[in-house]
């Protein structure tokens, strides 16, 4: 522009117009800056320099990977192109994009309502392109908000409409004196059987005057004096096709206030509890067949005041092992039936947080005969959470304890005699694999080393039920004896490492740990939380192990990265022969037996095991053991 007084003027009011105004060059496409005031610098926020002499939609800064901003820069473009061959004035109205924000970085949207107006010379040629926007961002979102508080306060409404209508208990609303009915919902309509159209707008007891005396002066006494009124399971006589039907309510009256305070009528609520007043009855006539039914079952049911330690029962007595003809005793009384070790157990659990528990213990009859029965209890406390009840049940199962021990001891024989034949085998099939590699025999070699595999699988799952039927037996020796926690770790981790090529077993560095334990036995432990990590984690290329010295106790923890276990199945994880049967386990082979033994192993080491896990994410299992 020409520096003369009067351009000087027009740039000095270009420079002070109170609104955002950028001035462009009409060379489609790029609209190249000329000159832009301080409230445009002020309104988009980058520093003056970021725009001059650039294209107009590059210093926009646009979200290019946004598809609609893309669109809406074009459209803008082609309007302002129009405005420059129409020479006049064209308004976008509000055009929405994604733009850069110039601290933050981020892209946000933007709402922006512009106009483009041309800058004539004298012969009525388009010198430059007047660019005028409004950032109006937040008055767009009030209103978008505004639309969706509208949209939502429809809902609520048609939601309370539609409760009111669908309400499975009778709801209705009575105004004035005369009490006209001014809402009621289906539900009451069926149980007055009338319909809707015939009780609107009319007095109810138009309706029903024989039941006036009765709910008209409930219902008066409740607008007088703006105290609610709450019946339960009143009797009532409602006249059904011509015939006098019996019945049974539950119903609330309350005063109904209008939105300004007011008190203009009633409200009520009612429910048909003829149907839960007829069970009940026949609830009670049934008890005594149900007494029957569980004593017949064998199963005794019992209730102990923790107070006075007094049990009383009529059908457990038996199975405890006392005559018939006692109708209560003394807890003491029943511990001395107890086998000695078993004793601690109950003491246990009916001192323990649990609400609920169940144990098996060995009673000892007058007969001197061994019975297994299995009690079950649930726990009542007073306010201060102390124990003062317990009520339970109690099932003579000596029959399946004894068919168990049965299993167990074929088992162990099974084992046994498996034992020996398989340790030839295995011999043979390493005396094999020797002879053919020197053969250079590869195909009979691969079939040979899948056979030694097997055959260490098989005499792995032999040690495991030999070790299964020692637990149960009471038999399982430890042999304890001086060596370093860390070598032993390092020991197992290498040689379960040489196993498999999917995984990279990472141990974390740890001191010299010295220690007096089964070395042995937690050796079995360790392997068989790492083979589960690998056996459980197929998508996953790592198994983290952990070694630590926490106090007196060694700890030990392995992460893997698997399939883990849905919070339903956890609290049996440790039970013997227990495996998890869901989709994202059923490829995985086993016979539940590794964590069963490995938790017999470190309790009887004093130590502790437990788990953690996510499903989808992955388990962490640890134990800890004394170190001495």
């Amino acid at each position: 522009m020409e520096k003369t007084a009067t351009s000087n003027t027009y740039k000095a009011v270009f420079q002070n117009i109170p609104v955002a105004c950028i001035l462009l060059r009409p060379d489609y496409p790029d609209f190249t800056i000329v000159d832009m005031n301080p409230e445009y610098v002020k309104t988009l926020g980058w520093p003056e320099d970021h725009f001059r002499g650039k294209a107009f939609f590059e210093s926009l800064v646009v979200n290019t990977t946004d598809q609609e901003s893309l669109a809406t820069l074009e459209n803008l473009k082609r309007a302002m192109q129009c405005a420059i061959e129409s020479k006049s004035r064209v308004d976008h109205g509000v055009l929405r994009f994604n733009r850069k924000h110039p601290v933050s970085g981020e892209y946000t949207h933007c709402y922006w309502s512009s106009s483009s107006t041309p800058i004539l010379n004298e012969h009525g040629e388009v010198l430059y392109l007047l660019n005028c926007p409004v950032d109006v961002t937040e008055n767009q979102e009030l209103a978008e908000r505004g639309k969706k508080l509208e949209v939502e306060s429809s809902k609520l409404r048609q939601l309370y409409q539609s409760i009111f209508l669908q309400a499975p208990v009778g709801i209705g609303i009575w105004e004035g004196p005369e009490f006209i009915t001014r809402m009621i919902n289906p539900a009451l309509t069926k149980f007055y059987h009338h319909d809707e159209q015939s009780l609107l707008g009319k007095p109810i007891f138009e309706a029903f005057p024989a039941s006036k005396l009765l709910w008209g002066t409930i219902m008066t006494n409740v607008l007088e004096t703006g105290k609610p009124y709450t019946g339960v399971e009143l009797a009532v006589d409602l006249t059904v096709d011509g015939q006098q039907q019996h019945s049974f309510v539950n119903f609330s009256i309350v005063p109904y206030h209008e939105a300004d305070g007011r008190m203009s009528g009633v409200l009520g609520v009612s429910i048909d509890a003829t149907q839960q007043v007829l069970l009940r009855k026949a609830l009670e006539k049934s008890e005594l067949i149900m007494k029957i039914a569980v004593e017949s079952a064998g199963l005794g049911i019992w209730d102990l005041d923790l107070r006075t330690r007094t049990v009383f029962s009529s059908s457990h007595i038996w199975i405890a092992g006392f005559p018939m003809e006692k109708s209560n005793y003394h807890l003491d009384e029943f511990l001395e039936q107890l086998v000695p070790e078993d004793r601690k157990k109950l003491d246990e659990a009916l001192a323990g947080p649990a609400a609920h528990f169940s144990v098996i213990l060995r009673a000892i009859w007058l007969d001197k005969s061994v019975h297994w029965i299995q009690l079950t209890g649930n726990v009542l406390r007073d306010e201060n959470e102390q124990t003062v009840r317990v009520v339970g049940t109690t099932l003579d199962i000596t029959d399946r304890k004894e068919l168990e021990q049965r299993k167990d001891e074929l088992l162990s024989t099974v084992s046994h005699e498996l034992k020996t034949p398989v340790t030839s085998i295995k011999a043979i099939a390493q005396l094999l694999e020797k002879k053919f590699e020197s053969l250079g025999d590869r195909m009979t070699i691969d079939l040979i080393h899948k056979l030694v595999n097997q055959i260490k699988r098989l005499t792995n799952l032999i040690h495991d039920l030999l070790d299964a039927s020692l637990i149960e037996g009471g038999k399982l020796q430890l042999n304890k004896n001086h060596f370093m926690f860390n070598e032993l770790f390092e020991e197992v981790v290498s040689d379960v490492q040489r196993t498999t090529s999917t995984h990279e077993i990472v141990l974390h560095e740890c001191p010299p740990i010295p220690g007096f334990s089964d070395k042995e036995r937690i050796r079995q432990v360790i392997i068989n939380l790492l083979t589960n990590a690998i056996k459980y984690s197929p998508n996953a290329e790592k198994v983290i192990v952990k070694l630590e010295l926490s106090g007196r106790c060694v700890k030990c923890s392995v992460e893997d990265f698997g399939v883990g276990i849905a919070e339903q199945k956890q609290a049996q994880m440790f039970d013997r022969f227990y495996r998890v049967i869901d989709d994202k386990h059923s490829g995985f082979q086993g016979i539940g037996i590794g964590l069963y033994i490995s938790k017999q192993i470190i309790t009887k080491l004093d130590g502790k095991i437990w788990f953690e896990s996510k499903p989808d994410e992955g388990t962490i299992f640890a134990f800890e053991v004394p170190q001495f």
